[in-house]
């Protein structure tokens, strides 16, 4: 029996960092089709091994990580006329792994990795830490130096904003997985019932069907906003 598909979040640490679930669904960015960009850049980066392995594929990562706040502060860091998001869609071009993701990928994962350690931090009591300090890995620790090195300019509004459209009126839901196929379920209901004997709806229980749910509410405990 073969082995079951590893997803991107099974790449990742859990240690030291609260992912987003997504409806409960393991991913790391806000969609799968994204995950999978990931994945494959770290699969090729590596050397295109199939078999890639969690510990080389977190190197990788802290590695790409490091670079950027090595950088941030350098000739090559942010301007004075440039914002993080600029930033960091620039330092897609510092790493062979980020450049494999490429920008718009890259920048959202930067945020969901440092959104993810941020929220471990707030909601994770100091003693509970303290344990876990044996246990936190070189991700999380290259995570907290960028936002060291970030200040005051790492803005999570701003980023926030990045990586959900849908906050700026797109209509976009992004929890829902965009490589499901509601064309399938469909297709599976007309297999179902082929000739169309199912007997209608009452049509006026029907009256609300169209009305669009309210908009997820983001999360009221996030890490404190800082402009630019």
């Amino acid at each position: 029996m073969p082995a079951p598909r590893m997803l991107l979040f099974d790449f990742f640490p859990r240690a030291g960092f609260l992912w987003r679930r997504w409806q409960g669904s393991p991913r790391i960015l806000r969609s799968s089709s994204r995950d999978t960009v990931v994945q494959r850049a770290l699969i090729v980066t590596s050397g295109g091994r199939v078999g890639l392995r969690r510990r080389d594929a977190q190197r990788l990562m802290v590695g790409a990580v490091n670079l950027v706040a090595e950088k941030i502060n350098g000739e090559s860091g942010i301007r004075p006329d440039e914002g993080i998001i600029e930033y960091l869609e620039q330092s897609a071009n510092f790493s062979e792994l980020s450049k494999a993701i490429g920008p718009e990928v890259w920048t959202e994962l930067i945020f969901q990795m440092a959104d993810a350690r941020s929220k471990y931090k707030r909601r994770t009591p100091q003693a509970l830490q303290d344990s876990d300090s044996n246990q936190v890995t070189t991700l999380a620790l290259a995570v907290d130096g960028l936002l060291a090195a970030a200040g005051d300019r790492w803005d999570w509004l701003a980023l926030e904003f990045y990586a959900y459209p849908h906050l700026m009126g797109e209509e976009m839901d992004y929890e829902i997985d965009e490589d499901s196929s509601e064309e399938e379920g469909d297709h599976d209901k007309k297999e179902e019932d082929p000739e169309g004997k199912d007997k209608p709806k009452d049509k006026g229980k029907g009256k609300d069907k169209d009305k669009k749910p309210p908009a997820r509410e983001m999360e009221g405990d996030r890490p404190r906003r800082r402009r630019l």
